[in-house]
């Protein structure tokens, strides 16, 4: 199964692909729900979906919406900086499934991607 990662933080995202790899998870990163589009990734392939709150430009609702247009059942987690109230809630308002701080995610890492 296929995680989509929404990031441009390199670093974190070198993080991100060997947890994932670790437990038998291809990752496919992306900056634009367009470039998601341009794959034309398998419907039903991606069971997961991870946005780093910190990528500006993206439409989180429209992200959410079209995903679970094209990828039934997917889950979906954003995490962003705990001062960034307003991004927190503006996920949670979009319909993602599980909203944290990036220290919860770097935390619980793992189990969130195993998920």
């Amino acid at each position: 199964m296929t995680i989509l990662l929404f990031t441009n933080d390199l670093m974190f995202q070198s993080r991100i692909r060997s947890v994932a790899v670790s437990i038998g998870q291809e990752l496919v990163v992306a900056r634009t729900i367009e470039a998601v589009r341009d794959r034309a990734l398998t419907p039903g392939s991606v069971h997961l979906v991870v946005f780093d709150l910190s990528l500006t430009g993206i439409d989180i609702a429209e992200a959410v919406e079209d995903l679970r247009t094209s990828h039934a059942g997917i889950k979906s987690v954003a995490f962003g900086a705990h001062v960034n109230v307003d991004a927190l809630q503006a996920a949670q308002d979009a319909g993602v499934d599980s909203v944290m701080t990036r220290g919860q995610f770097d935390r619980d890492m793992n189990q969130v991607l195993s998920q």
